[in-house]
């Protein structure tokens, strides 16, 4: 995916992972414009030893095999969910409540003391475009740590109900 002309994969794997990347990416943008959030976090890998024992914990580099993954499953999972709820079956979903409107508050009067332009009373869109503004500046990890500590928790439910930090109708 980094570089297909050295593939040494076969042209139909080549063309196959190259159709995967560009659908990860529309599904990316089409996401993103719903109004999804996208925060920053660094991902950790924990390393093994032959015993099993942890023998190191490093950070892991996400690179756009995680991302078509990553937006193949989040699209599987809402697809599934919405199938299930049209026939009114049962189903495990994941939910995510609207944060509380003070958690909102102590996030944008943070923000703003750190110079991120961002209303009184974001919306998604409001607080992703706070994100993008972080991003790659000494502020980005400290932003996004706040925001994510503002969100209530997802959780596990019978009852269906939206998934606010995906702008999702459905997801499990």
């Amino acid at each position: 995916l980094e570089d297909p002309d050295r593939a040494s994969e076969p042209d139909e794997v080549i063309e196959m992972l190259l159709a995967a990347r560009e659908a990860a990416l529309i599904l990316r943008e089409l996401r993103l414009e719903r109004g999804a959030l996208e925060l920053s976090l660094p991902k950790a890998a924990v390393i093994l030893d032959l015993d099993g024992s942890v023998s190191e914990i490093v950070g892991e580099k996400q690179d756009i095999s995680h991302a078509i993954i990553e937006e193949f499953m989040l699209l599987a999972n809402e697809q599934v969910a919405r199938f299930i709820a049209e026939r009114k079956i049962p189903l495990v979903l994941r939910t995510h409540d609207d944060p509380e409107p003070d958690k909102l508050a102590q996030f944008t009067q943070f923000a703003r003391s750190l110079g991120v332009p961002i209303k009184r009373s974001p919306d998604r869109a409001d607080l992703q475009k706070a994100l993008y503004y972080v991003e790659g500046k000494p502020v980005e990890q400290a932003v996004n740590y706040a925001l994510l500590r503002s969100l209530k928790q997802a959780m596990y439910s019978a009852e269906y109900g939206p998934h606010y930090a995906l702008a999702a109708e459905y997801y499990t």
